[in-house]
């Protein structure tokens, strides 16, 4: 459709997913270390989460300040696409007031997430607090890095379950929570 109807060429759309896609895990390994904060000053956090928060947050913008000048004109389709893709994510990252629109908006989604979060898990009767329902859900959208089925069934409810259990909770419970969660 991007293709036909806007004439955007394949290798910019890619590049513009990507992009909002990055932009989605650095604001939620913000979000991710800002939770931490909190939890980690009462000993309710394990040291690895907000090391793995902390470790996305610089790995992005190590990346990101990356220059890309490579350009490609030869034969080769492959080279030749990702030529292209360097050069629609140079003139992406160049857009700085849409990135910030699309960072807020996908910061927004993720608390909005976490709310639902809270409330699955008081209605199955876990006394889960904001910082830990928060993240709770933020492992749970690493579950896009594994799409190894449609929606990520199953592998969103156990890396809640997973999360779960690093707050105390059974591993069971944080399933059901989750589980719940996508029934709504």
């Amino acid at each position: 459709y991007m293709k036909r109807k806007h004439r955007l060429p394949y290798s910019s759309f890619v590049a513009y997913v990507f992009t909002v896609q990055l932009i989605r895990l650095a604001g939620l390994s913000l979000i991710g270390l800002a939770a931490c904060v909190p939890l980690a000053l009462g000993n309710g956090v394990a040291a690895w989460m907000p090391l793995l928060f902390a470790a996305t947050a610089l790995g992005i913008l190590v990346f990101t300040t990356v220059p890309i000048r490579w350009r490609y004109q030869g034969d080769l389709f492959v080279f030749r696409a990702l030529s292209q893709t360097g050069r629609a994510w140079e003139l992406m990252r160049g857009r700085r007031r849409l990135l910030a629109r699309i960072g807020a908006w996908k910061v927004g989604q993720a608390l909005i997430l976490s709310v639902r979060t809270y409330i699955c898990f008081q209605l199955i009767g876990l006394n889960i607090n904001i910082a830990q329902s928060m993240l709770v859900t933020l492992l749970q959208s690493l579950a896009f890095l594994v799409p190894i089925v449609p929606a990520g069934l199953g592998i969103r409810e156990a890396l809640g379950g997973g999360a779960a259990m690093a707050f105390g909770f059974a591993f069971a419970d944080g399933v059901v929570a989750n589980t719940l969660g996508r029934l709504v």
